[in-house]
């Protein structure tokens, strides 16, 4: 966040499971891309793995913010 790459960060469960959610700041072009990342670990089958769910839109795709 302090690099301004990131607009939010918070912790999100997803079907029982606690990981952090981020989303990237709103591009200053609106043809360049941004989105929005949830990760976490969960045990499966005796193995520790990581979830990583992403989300990408062109700069189109993210609400416009005034100011």
């Amino acid at each position: 966040m302090k690099n301004g790459e990131v607009d939010e960060v918070k912790w999100v469960e997803i079907d029982g499971l606690k990981g952090v959610q981020f989303r990237e700041a709103n591009p200053e072009n609106r043809t360049d891309s941004g989105g929005l990342q949830w990760m976490a670990y969960r045990k499966y089958a005796g193995q520790l793995q990581l979830v990583n769910l992403m989300l990408s839109s062109n700069g189109a795709g993210f609400p416009q913010t005034s100011g």
